[in-house]
Parts: C-alpha cells; sequence; structure tokens
C-alpha cells in the first residue's frame, strides 16, 4: 500500500510540475521585479498596525475576528508573469486564516491555523512558505505551495492549485490588479500578524499613471447627493458632517438582510480615488462586508472593524475609452440590527485621461478618418481630411492614456493626407488609441493590433 501511495505522489508531482511549467504561452526574456518592504511600495488598506524592515513586511490583525490587510501600491499586468512570494503567519496560538492575492485572485486554497475550516489546509505558525504562480494564456493560473524552498528550487511540494479566470476578471484584475496579504477571522486579534518575507515577479509589466487632463471631485458638502449617483431602496444613503477633516460624507446605516450601494457610470475615467470608513457596532460579525467595485467585480474590500478609521483608497480603471461602472456598497445578510454600524463615503475624485475626447470632442477642421486595415498586423494607413490649414499633430496612446508615438507633428495646407504606420516592435496585441489633434480639438480613433 505504502508503494502505491508513494508512486501516486510522484506522478501526482509530475503533473503539478507539467502544468506550471509546460505552458502554452510564449517564453518570455525573464524580467525580473522585487517589491521592496517600503512605504513607497506598500500601503495598508485597514486600520490595522504593520512593521517593516529591509528584510521583512508584517501586517496585523485589526481587532478580534478583524482583518489586517495591505496592497503594494503599483498596478501591474500579470498576464504573462511568475508570481514568487515567501510568506509566514503568527496566529499566538489561535485560530486564524491566510490568504495571498494577485490581481484579485487568491494564489492558492484558504490556509488556517490551529484547525481546519470551510476545506482549509493547516498550516503551522512561525514557519516560512513558498507561493509560486504562472498566468497562462490560456487565462488560468496555476498556483504551487511548498516548504523549505519554492517548488521550483528544491521545496518540499504542500498542495497546488489550477484556477480558470473569467474573462472580465483577467482584464479588470490580473491586467490591472495589485499584490495583496490578507489575514482574517484570527482569534487573536491585534497580535495575529501575516509576514512577507519576499515578493519576486517575473514578467509582470508595471502599470504608468495615466496622463490626466480632468478631474471632478464629490465632496458632499452641499449635502445633496449628485444627480450622475445612483443609490439602491433597500436603505437610506444620508450626508452629515462626520468630524473628518470637519467636513461632510455621504454614508449608510446598515440594514440587516440587505445588500445596500451607491454608483455612478463614467466614459473617459482612468482613476478614481476616495476615503473610506467602515465601523461596525461588532467587529465580530464575520458577515458583514463592504466593498467597491467596477463593473459588479470586486477591487477593495474595505476593512471592518469598531475602530473606523479612515482610508484613502485609488485604483486605475483599465480600459479607459470604454464605458464603466463605479459601485460603493455594503452588504449584511444579518438577520439582527447592528448598533452604530455604518459605511462612510468622503472625496471621491474621478481622473479623465487623453479618453474625454473619444466621443465628444470632434475638430471641425478634421474630417474623414480612417485606419485601414484593420486589425493592424505589420502596418497601416492612417487618412484624414482637412477642410482648411491647421497644424496637426498624429500620435498614438496605449488604453491608459500614455502616449507611445508620436507620429506627426507640422503645419498643413487643406488636402487629404495619407501616413503610413507600423507598431513599435514591444508593443504587444491590443487596443490602442490614434489622436489626431489641431489648435481646436482633436479626433480619436480605436487601433487594434494584433500580433
Amino acid at each position: 500500500m505504502k508503494a502505491k501511495t508513494g508512486l501516486f505522489t510522484f506522478y501526482s508531482l509530475l503533473f503539478v510540475s507539467t502544468i506550471f511549467f509546460s505552458s502554452p504561452q510564449t517564453i518570455l526574456a525573464q524580467q525580473q521585479t522585487t517589491i521592496p518592504f517600503d512605504t513607497l511600495n506598500w500601503e495598508k488598506v485597514s486600520c490595522n498596525n504593520w512593521n517593516m524592515d529591509a528584510d521583512s513586511i508584517a501586517v496585523f490583525g485589526t481587532d478580534y475576528r478583524a482583518p489586517g490587510i495591505i496592497e503594494s501600491k503599483d498596478f501591474f499586468d500579470f498576464s504573462q508573469s511568475e508570481v514568487y512570494i515567501k510568506w509566514k503567519v503568527n496566529a499566538v496560538g489561535k485560530f486564524m486564516a491566510a490568504t495571498l492575492y494577485a490581481g484579485g485572485y487568491a494564489l492558492g486554497n484558504l490556509v488556517t491555523t490551529d484547525h481546519t475550516c470551510c476545506d482549509s489546509k493547516l498550516i503551522q505558525e512561525n514557519q516560512w512558505y513558498y507561493t509560486q504562480v504562472k498566468f497562462h494564456a490560456d487565462t488560468s493560473y496555476t498556483a504551487i505551495r511548498s516548504t523549505g524552498d519554492f517548488y521550483d528550487n528544491g521545496g518540499t511540494f504542500f498542495d497546488s492549485l489550477r484556477q480558470k479566470v473569467t474573462p472580465k476578471r483577467w482584464e479588470l484584475g490580473i491586467k490591472n490588479g495589485k499584490i495583496k496579504a490578507m489575514l482574517h477571522d484570527n482569534y487573536g486579534g491585534d497580535k495575529c500578524s501575516f509576514t512577507l518575507g519576499s515578493v519576486l515577479l517575473k514578467n509582470a509589466v508595471k502599470i504608468s499613471e495615466p496622463s490626466i487632463i480632468a478631474t471632478k471631485s464629490y465632496n458632499f458638502e452641499d449635502g445633496k447627493i449628485p444627480p450622475e449617483m445612483f443609490h439602491d431602496t433597500n436603505s437610506t444613503w444620508n450626508i452629515a458632517d462626520t468630524g473628518f477633516q470637519s467636513h461632510k460624507s455621504i454614508f449608510l446605516e446598515q440594514t440587516p438582510g440587505h445588500s445596500s450601494w451607491i454608483e455612478m457610470n463614467v466614459t473617459g475615467a482612468a482613476k478614481v480615488s476616495f476615503d473610506a470608513r467602515f465601523v461596525s457596532g461588532y467587529s465580530w460579525n464575520p458577515v458583514m462586508s463592504a466593498s467597491f467595485a467596477i463593473d459588479t467585480l470586486n477591487m477593495i474590500t474595505l476593512d471592518r472593524s469598531n475602530k473606523g478609521c479612515w482610508r484613502h483608497f485609488e485604483w486605475m480603471i483599465p480600459d479607459p475609452f470604454a464605458h464603466h461602472n463605479l459601485r460603493w456598497y455594503s452588504n449584511y445578510p444579518g438577520k439582527y440590527a447592528q448598533d452604530n454600524s455604518k459605511l462612510w463615503i468622503d472625496n471621491i475624485t474621478v481622473y479623465y485621461t487623453v479618453a474625454t475626447g473619444v466621443h465628444t470632442v470632434k475638430d471641425n477642421t478634421i474630417q474623414s478618418v480612417r485606419i485601414f486595415p484593420m486589425p493592424v498586423t505589420k502596418s497601416t494607413t492612417i487618412e484624414y481630411h482637412l477642410n482648411k490649414p491647421a497644424f496637426v499633430q498624429v500620435e498614438v496612446f496605449d488604453i491608459t492614456g500614455r502616449k507611445i508615438q508620436a507620429l506627426e507633428s507640422e503645419n498643413k495646407p487643406a488636402g487629404t493626407y495619407r501616413l503610413k504606420w507600423k507598431p513599435l516592435p514591444g508593443m504587444v496585441s491590443g487596443p490602442y488609441f490614434c489622436r489626431i489633434s489641431t489648435e481646436k480639438g482633436f479626433v480619436m480613433k480605436k487601433v487594434v493590433i494584433e500580433k
């Protein structure tokens, strides 16, 4: 019987190594990035404490059964990457759960201390574990956990997970995500900790800040909900003085048995920021939750604590040229009233990039814009007509609004012009935008590269 078990283990490990290392995606030159442990690269998104030095960063629980969460400040495109994270936990001899995320997806099955729960895997306190993840071209990822070292460096296999990612999450999260560490359901309260010993990214592309041309802010100082914001009818959203920087804020008094939300629709937005404070009358209640979502997908989970501190959040919006829904919501499926349980939101700011002009700004000087053939495989022709002399600029931007190429910049008489454009070698397949502008305005056209 032991021989059969050993043989099964051998073939299991062989299968795991095969799905991890035999990815169908193109083999890229390895570009490695280590995320340093400092406040320039990491931030708290909960009311907990944290400690860091050159070799590690530790996040502590907030309250009894209330989480502690840290995230990388930068956003990354993980779609063709590998992620290596060294980590350990300290549960002070009690039960707690721990989860690592990349792009909104858990990098492995739930792990817990003291005892298993909800199909979790039992881990030991103060022992280093090693998680390595590979994202595949078929919009899936493989995560392998090991002890002693990373599995591909001789570590002892602990467990593995192969997970398919939904197309929407792949675009909104995996291609536009952060690294997150979270401890939760911690019976040791703020004595529990989750420590990262190293975070290494291979071929993950850091997403640059977009070019912002306009912002719109909502601080609720006039005591009114802006007409572009909508809310559900399950609960009442109110505006009152919170004492937060002596400003008014909008808040929801949580109603048992309901999910409540406030939302707005945006076009041409590349980024959103806001301040939030989620106060739970009973911090131990694990079913209460509050989140921020883009197009109904959770991007940020807000801390639930009776401390109720204010936290600042920022999130990049992928494909700003498209229409997106931004939603803040609170969910409490329980049936008992929670005294003083509120979700507060303030200082919402939406940042608009060059995408603002894609549907609304048209220069009457520029007419009959065509780009062909489409999609672009090797080269394409950009054709436009000027009905009067003008100084013309032709530029190419990526989906975040970052300028990639300047193709023309000169005075031209009236007439029809054709410009041959060949994408730069480093430009990957996907959507881009061509902007043709004069002193009067501009016209934006979507360009799809297919290699």
